[in-house]
This record gives C-alpha cells, structure tokens and sequence, in this order.
C-alpha cells in the first residue's frame, strides 16, 4: 500500500469517527480546518508534511477531505466506503 492509500485511509477513519461520535456537522468543520492546516503545512519547506517521506500521504488526505466536502450525500457515500473498506 502506498502513502497516498494510507492518507485516505486514515482520513476516512478520523470522520467517520467523528461522524459517530460527534454529528455530521462536525465532521464537515474539522475536515475544513484539517485542510487549511494540511496546506499550509505542504507549503512550508521547513514542515515535515513537504519532505518525500510524508507528501504523498498529505497529498492523499487532501484529497479524501476535499471529496468528501464535496458530496451531496456524505451518508450514502460514507455507508458505500466503509462496505469497500472491510
């Protein structure tokens, strides 16, 4: 499994963790702060976030959140994921 798998993988636990324990809504605020801190971590060479090793893996964070802002049914699409997952 590579980086970017792992990005999306660990992402989709964090909200659906949250989804449980904290509502949909909430899930949505921290997937729109966990994207501003995670671009402004990839831009800042000094960040661990921009070297080789872990870029690939925030890339594919980015990329999970940035999807799962966008849905129309966060529900179904989260229901259908977790079936892929397991």
């Amino acid at each position: 499994m590579n980086t970017f798998d792992d990005g999306y993988k660990s992402e989709f636990q964090r909200v659906i963790g949250i989804i449980q324990r904290d509502g949909l809504d909430a899930a949505i605020k921290f997937a729109e702060r966990t994207l501003c801190i995670y671009h402004a971590a990839l831009e800042n060479k000094e960040h661990f976030a921009s070297s080789r090793e872990f870029r690939n893996g925030f890339i594919g964070s980015i990329c999970y959140l940035e999807s799962f802002l966008e849905i129309e049914d966060p529900k179904q699409i989260i229901k259908e994921r977790t079936k892929e997952l397991t």
